[in-house]
């Protein structure tokens, strides 16, 4: 049987008989297809993996679950757990192996079974085929086989991905039952030494990280209370300013790159408007002796956009802050749904390592040049007073224009052995892709802007591209805020490690407890989020993460660039403690405290 294509010029027989005997997922077929035609294909690679993915099924599915441990092996029938995950009800063969799970693990395994995972199936396979998408299912292949020689780790790398997106493309949608009825072999096999060895590493990471929150706490208990005044301070600074404000959309486009096109570079900047406001008490002052506001930059992460901090650009104009916000074209939603769509091969372009810093430079001197020539803004903005907030990617964005270098040799080093070991910082499979660009430019240009006067991290990545040395020559006052559930950059191995190596005597370490990577970000009312994301990865009421960070940035743009004493009074480890609440507590630290982190934490008699 054969099934014929035809658009205009173009035919292709694709042999189903062939389709079948492959253990490759089927929209590998797909993209083989659009491979083989060499020619762009109108419709987009998705479509047709949309298409193949609801007209082929597997020849065979997986009917046994065996777990093996050296020379000892033993089977589950799937369909027990089938009707395990549907019913709660196990039959007399699933039954015996139920009895030796903890009563809390049985009572939850049939909902773990059932829950399908908010990916739909053209999505799972685009992401399976960009690297980092690979990378995963290099991780789990290790611990499953599709035979019992244990010598078919291509086999299952492709079945395993051609079942991940059959699963997703079912009625129940990518569950783990969904999972292992897809497994394009009668048997599947689970290594239990691999996965002993997997689980390990994971409790190794939750306990290490748990010690070391400890620690943190222990040290941050040993500051003194803050005064009452402390918590009125920061219940007044919640609230909205009082300046009215409008959004100035600027594009530019950058010759010296992506030639002949040039780069295009897209923000809006945030301007407040209301000169009544600005003269505060004395309306006699002329506008043009009014002194100008200092600028301040907001770099998003990956798969966000310019609006993804709406909120927080909003506030900080209303407070009088001039506010410009970067679409980093490389690493924004609409290359997170180009990469879905199977436009794109990565979560990021390797490039937005150099692109963004460099964009963010060039939008400073574009509104240099408007306050030089354009009557409305003379005097208004001084972007000599700058400081950066970024999130996750755009943590690094902020410490590179602040002057951080790349360590090269860590970087290779931590990636090398990422592909050796187990690894749960999902941040590094980005990281990593930094070496592409490394590779081709061994000395890596440094962004220093002398405009940036002062950092905010949101939950950076860095751990594996910096280090002592490359963190060397900052100088500036830096701010780290870091969730303790962030399963995405993990603070114990990426924003604790980098707030260490800072060399500046004014840092403070913020923690959110129980703050997510997700916890800062918001979707602009109507609006629509380029991917759902479950509760549990958002983490508690992400509204109270966005006054927190209002606040704090608030108080820190006043304490350096305005050089507010006030403000600076409540950048104190205390003063930050007090910001938290029950439901998303703060342990904050700063330099001087973190000294302390060397010796031991002695207990008070």
């Amino acid at each position: 049987m054969a099934v014929v294509i035809r658009s205009g010029l173009l035919c292709v027989r694709l042999r189903m008989a062939k389709i079948q005997r492959t253990l490759s997922s089927m929209t590998e077929v797909s993209l083989t297809f659009v491979r083989r035609c060499g020619v762009v294909v109108t419709w987009g690679v998705g479509w047709v993996a949309g298409w193949v993915v609801q007209t082929i099924a597997p020849v065979q599915a997986a009917e046994r679950l065996a777990v093996r441990y050296r020379a000892w092996e033993r089977s589950i029938p799937i369909a027990s757990l089938a009707q395990y995950a549907a019913t709660g009800d196990a039959d007399d063969e699933l039954s015996a192996y139920l009895d030796y799970l903890p009563a809390s693990t049985r009572d939850r395994l049939p909902a773990l079974l059932s829950t399908p995972l908010p990916i739909e199936a053209v999505e799972a396979s685009q992401f399976l085929y960009s690297p980092q998408g690979e990378f995963l299912l290099q991780r789990l292949s290790v611990v499953f086989s599709t035979d019992a020689s244990d010598r078919s780790h291509e086999t299952t790398f492709k079945g395993l991905r051609g079942a991940i997106v059959a699963a997703a493309n079912s009625p129940t949608g990518l569950t783990p039952i969904a999972l292992l009825e897809a497994f394009p072999t009668r048997t599947l096999y689970l290594k239990i030494g691999e996965a002993i060895a997997a689980a390990d590493s994971v409790r190794e990471t939750l306990n290490s990280s748990q010690a070391e929150l400890s620690r943190l706490e222990a040290i941050a208990a040993l500051a003194p209370p803050a005064a009452a005044e402390v918590y009125d301070r920061w219940q007044t600074l919640q609230q909205p300013g009082h300046y009215t404000w409008r959004i100035e959309p600027i594009e530019l486009r950058d010759r010296t790159r992506n030639f002949p096109y040039g780069h295009r570079i897209n923000a809006d900047l945030y301007r407040p408007t209301d000169t009544a406001s600005r003269r505060g008490t004395n309306p006699s002052i002329p506008i043009a002796k009014l002194p100008p506001t200092p600028l301040i930059v907001i770099s998003h992460g990956v798969g966000s956009d310019r609006r993804t901090f709406y909120y927080l650009a909003e506030y900080l104009a209303s407070q009088g802050f001039a506010v410009l916000v970067p679409e980093h074209a490389g690493s924004n939603a609409k290359h997170l749904q180009a990469l879905l769509r199977g436009s794109e091969n990565e979560i990021a372009k390797p490039s937005e390592f150099d692109d963004r810093p460099r964009d963010i430079s060039l939008l400073l001197d574009e509104v240099t040049r408007r306050i030089a020539f354009d009557s409305d803004l003379v005097g208004q903005i001084d972007p000599s007073r700058t400081i950066v907030i970024g999130h996750s990617f755009g943590g690094y964005t902020a410490l590179a224009l602040a002057g951080a270098t790349i360590a090269t040799n860590s970087l290779q080093q931590t990636c090398t052995d990422l592909d050796q070991q187990w690894s749960w910082n999902l941040s590094l499979l980005l990281q990593c892709r930094l070496l592409t660009l490394v590779n081709q430019e061994p000395l890596m240009p440094r962004w220093r802007d002398e405009r940036v006067r002062g950092l905010i991290l949101i939950s950076p990545i860095g751990g594996a591209m910096f280090d002592d040395h490359s963190l060397a020559e900052l100088d500036l006052p830096v701010l780290i805020l870091a969730g303790t559930a962030d399963t995405i950059a993990p603070a114990y191995l990426e924003q604790i490690p980098l707030f260490e190596r800072l060399p500046m005597a004014d840092r403070q370490l913020v923690l959110w407890q129980g703050g997510t990577h997700f916890s800062s970000i918001a979707v602009p009312p109507g609006e629509q989020p380029s991917i759902s994301l479950p509760a549990s990865l958002v983490g508690p009421d992400p509204r109270i993460a966005h006054r927190h960070l209002e606040a704090i940035s608030l108080a820190f743009a006043r304490a350096h660039l305005m050089d507010n004493p006030d403000a600076q009074a409540l950048l104190t480890p205390s003063a930050l403690t007090a910001l938290g609440n029950a439901t998303l507590p703060i342990v904050a630290i700063d330099s001087a405290a973190f000294v302390s982190r060397l010796s031991p934490v002695m207990d008070t008699p």
